[in-house]
Formats: C-alpha cells, structure tokens, sequence
C-alpha cells in the first residue's frame, strides 16, 4: 500500500471538509426527522394550535437562513458568515428554550394533545440541531479558509 503524504494544511483542510460533509448529513437526518412529525401532525389531524405553528414557522425560517448563509462564494466574508451564523444559531437555543416552556403551558392548560406535544418538542429539537450543525459548518469554513492564507 502505497501512502500518500499530504502536506499538514492540506491534511487539515480535508480534515474539516469531511466534518462539513458529517455535519451536512445530520442536517439531512434532521430534516428527515421534521418532514416525517410534520406527516404524522397532518394524518392525525389535530394540528398545532395557532401559537405553537407560529413558532415552529419561526424556527424553520431560522434554520433555512443558517443555510442560505453557508452558501460560500469566493468574495463570502467567512468571518462575517460565521457571526451571523452564530448570533443566528444562539437565537435559536433561546427560542427553543422560550418555546418549549410555552408548549409546557399549552400542555398543562390542555389546548394540545400529549402527542402533539412531543411532536413540537421533537420539532424544536430537530431544528436547533440543524442549527448547531449549521455552526459547525460555519466553523470549519473558517478552519479551511486559515489554512490556505
């Protein structure tokens, strides 16, 4: 077998693509996830009061910014992408936070079902995840574009 010796900034910079394609997949699986609770609040009929659809609406566009801002041309400011993605990322952890304690509410005032209610709560999960790989994702860009200056 015949070893290839990389230089160490290369060796790095693929390093870090690999983590973007890991994280890209997660982002998939999770997206996967929220299609597959969305189908399941759809057959079961009773959907997510107005509240609670509102916020789900809210993460979602927050998740698809994160990934419009990771699309990377060659005048993309990386250092600018990864603090909007990040102050965008840490939005999200707050709203998570804030709208689980809302669905906690909407439970215990019985204006949703128990099922309902973990769908959202696995909604929201599902959603600041793809937002942490987002971050990822951001980062490793920032990895790569210090190893090729």
């Amino acid at each position: 077998v015949v070893a290839l010796e990389l230089p160490i900034d290369d060796s790095k910079r693929i390093s870090q693509y690999f983590k973007i394609v890991g994280d890209l997949e997660r982002i998939g699986d999770h997206a996967t996830n929220v299609a597959s609770q969305a189908k399941q609040i759809h057959q079961n009929g009773k959907g997510f009061s107005k509240e609670a659809s509102q916020e789900v609406e809210e993460m979602k566009l927050m998740s698809k910014n994160i990934l419009e801002l990771l699309e990377i041309h060659e005048d993309t400011d990386i250092e600018a992408m990864l603090k909007k993605v990040a102050d965008l990322e840490e939005e999200m952890d707050q709203k998570t936070r804030l709208y689980s304690l809302n669905q906690l509410i909407r439970l215990k005032s019985k204006s949703c079902t128990l099922e309902n209610s973990a769908l959202f709560t696995d909604m929201l999960s599902d959603f600041e995840r793809i937002g942490d790989h987002g971050l990822n994702i951001a980062n490793a860009f920032c990895q790569i574009k210090a190893h090729i200056n």
